[in-house]
């Protein structure tokens, strides 16, 4: 039973991580676009929140989907992508707090250039762990079935 679970939870990650990708980029989009466009604020505040949320699963199921590969020589690379799944993970949970505090204040953050900006270099780390999550996969056959840890 339990290796059905490490089996489902291990597949589970490559599904996952592309929804807080997307919600996290359109996010951002939209947060630029209020600018024009005042009543998108609101779309980009709650594509900020459910694409922060998800990436806890996927950080959660990324470290499982890991574990098969202990002791192997793709190990130093699964562990960079790691580090920048859960670089990303805090810098938008963090951005999601000081938000949702900024907005019970009565002032939303998400039209600031410095919320922009950091919102940016956080998704400039998010392509860095999509790129290196790639090259495990693509290169290195990482969660590629038939290849062995």
């Amino acid at each position: 039973m339990s290796d059905l679970l490490g089996n489902a939870l291990t597949h589970l990650h490559p599904i996952l991580v592309h929804f807080p990708i997307a919600l996290l980029i359109v996010s951002w989009a939209l947060d630029l676009a209020a600018r024009w466009a005042p009543s998108l604020r609101a779309s980009g505040w709650a594509l900020l929140l459910l694409g922060a949320l998800g990436t806890i699963p996927a950080f959660v199921t990324g470290v499982v989907a890991h574990f098969p590969y202990e002791g192997s020589g793709a190990i130093e690379a699964i562990e960079t992508h790691e580090r920048l799944g859960l670089a990303t993970m805090l810098i938008f949970l963090g951005l999601t707090a000081w938000r949702w505090r900024s907005r019970r204040r009565g002032a939303d953050v998400g039209g600031s250039w410095l919320y922009a900006g950091l919102a940016l270099g956080g998704l400039l780390v998010l392509t860095l762990a999509g790129a290196n999550g790639g090259d495990l996969v693509y290169q290195l056959g990482v969660g590629v079935k038939g290849i062995t840890p």
